[in-house]
Formats: C-alpha cells, structure tokens, sequence
C-alpha cells in the first residue's frame, strides 16, 4: 500500500511539473503574402515562451538558414548570405527581421524556428508562403482590327499582349464596358 501512494505522489508530481513546464508554444507569423521584387519587407514572429529564456530564433527560406538571433552572442544577430535577400541588421531583432531587398526567384515557403534555452531546449516554428511579384516594365500591347464579313456583319479583332511578369499576369477583355465571354477568347502563347 505504501508503494502505491509513492507511485500515486511521484504521478501527480510529474503532473505538476509538466504543467510548469517551460515550452515554446504558439509561434505565429506576420509576413504579407506578396511582396514586389526588389522591395522590402518586415517579416514578425511572435511566441510565447512561457517564461522559459530563449535560446534562438531561426529564419529559413526553404531549407536554408538566412537569418540567426542568439541574444547570448554578441552581436546576437547573425545573417547567413542567401542570394536575393538582403537584411537591415540595425532594424532586425529577436521577432522581426527587415529586409532591404527580395528578389522574385524567392518565392516560396518562409519559417520561423524558436528554441527555450536550457534546461528545455524546446523548438517549435512556424511557416507561410510568400509570392515574390514581378511586375511587367510596360502596360499591354493592345492591336485592334476591324473588318467587314461576308454577311455584312463588324468584326472585330483584338490582340492583347502582356509584357513578362512573376506571377503571369491575367488579362481580361471587355466590350463597352461588358466582359467578353470566354468562348469568343483565344489564348496565344
């Protein structure tokens, strides 16, 4: 009988413990869900790390590491070169990392990994996609050509061209102010 209150007591111990234990949890990201190429960003990850002291906060694109804050470092901030990010250091810290500069081969899924310091060494992270846009440098090439059918009928004949853009761009086409119907549409790449 005396073994079971040991056993019941040590359970209930580690209960509590693990109720007190000091984790990582929610980590929650602020990116916007496109960003023009060439441009900055502010990049915010939010945590809670139950009182426990950091260890780390990790940037990635992808796989690899871009951006590192280790506030037991001095500089606690680190920038791990990727080509097309470019990072402000001075503005970057233990939740946001600002960038200078992207560029649209980027694009892609962005994490922010956050680890407790000892005696945890907890992880946890989070991620979001984020399309680097490319704009095209002039507007639509728009040709228009009327002609007259057999029935006597107008015709009319437009050829819209849009220039290269990172996502390809969606032309629509309207007459007097109305859509044109698809099946009068003819995509020519």
């Amino acid at each position: 009988m005396e073994a079971a209150k040991y056993l019941i007591f040590f359970a209930l111990e580690l209960l509590l413990f693990t109720q007190r234990c000091m984790c990582v949890r929610d980590v929650r990201l602020m990116l916007p869900t496109a960003v023009m190429s060439g441009h900055g960003a502010k990049f915010i990850c939010l945590y809670d790390l139950q009182e426990a002291p950091l260890y780390s906060v990790k940037w990635y694109r992808g796989q690899r590491e871009f951006y590192r804050y280790l506030p037991q470092e001095n500089p606690p901030m680190k920038f791990i070169p990727i080509p097309g990010i470019d990072i402000d250091l001075y503005k970057s810290d233990a939740n946001e990392v600002r960038l200078r500069e992207i560029h649209s081969d980027l694009t892609g899924v962005f994490s922010c990994e956050v680890t407790a310091d000892a005696p945890s060494f907890r992880t946890a992270s989070a991620s979001k996609n984020i399309t680097i846009v490319e704009m095209p440098n002039l507007a639509p090439n728009v040709t228009v050509e009327k002609s007259l059918s057999d029935e006597g009928l107008s015709i009319i004949s437009v050829n819209c061209t849009n220039f290269y853009s990172k996502p390809p761009g969606k032309l629509s086409i309207f007459l007097n102010e109305e859509p044109v119907s698809a099946q009068f549409v003819f995509p020519i790449f």
